[in-house]
């Protein structure tokens, strides 16, 4: 009988904590052939973590920060761990800027990352993926909306 009540008790905790973890869906993020699968960050908490804390990201995934319009958009590296590419992407699905290369921010005052070109999305991918991939501005981005 206690063996029952035990794995009853498992059971409930595993289905508990199964619950409360969010699936990470992936959605494609296309420059032509080349594809990323992204987490989408569309509230202002998902935004504001990103990817904080993360320690890897495999080399065709990414974050995909979609906002509901167009206008200026910052970024920082603050408690981001992995060197990044950030690709901003205008209403019309075409890049606007890449910072490539960005680095974590290891202090408390870390510099924001601000293009002058509005932009509705940005695409955060691993370092060197922009370059690897021959990425320019004006390229067209193809993702579900």
């Amino acid at each position: 009988m206690a063996a029952l009540i035990l794995f009853f008790c498992i059971t409930l905790i595993v289905v508990f904590f199964a619950a409360q973890k969010k699936p990470s869906l992936k959605y494609p993020v296309c420059f032509g052939p080349n594809c990323y699968f992204a987490e989408l960050a569309v509230t202002a908490a998902e935004q504001q973590k990103g990817l904080m804390f993360r320690n890897s990201m495999g080399r065709e995934e990414g974050m995909l920060f979609i906002f509901e319009k167009e206008g200026s958009r910052s970024f920082w590296m603050k408690n981001t761990i992995i060197p990044l590419d950030m690709i901003w992407i205008d209403k019309d699905k075409k890049v606007s800027y890449i910072a490539a290369g960005v680095q974590p921010c290891k202090s408390d005052h870390c510099p924001l990352i601000s293009p002058l070109d509005p932009a509705q999305y940005v695409l955060e991918v691993n370092a060197g993926e922009a370059e690897r991939i021959g990425l320019k501005i004006g390229d067209e981005v193809v993702f579900p909306r």
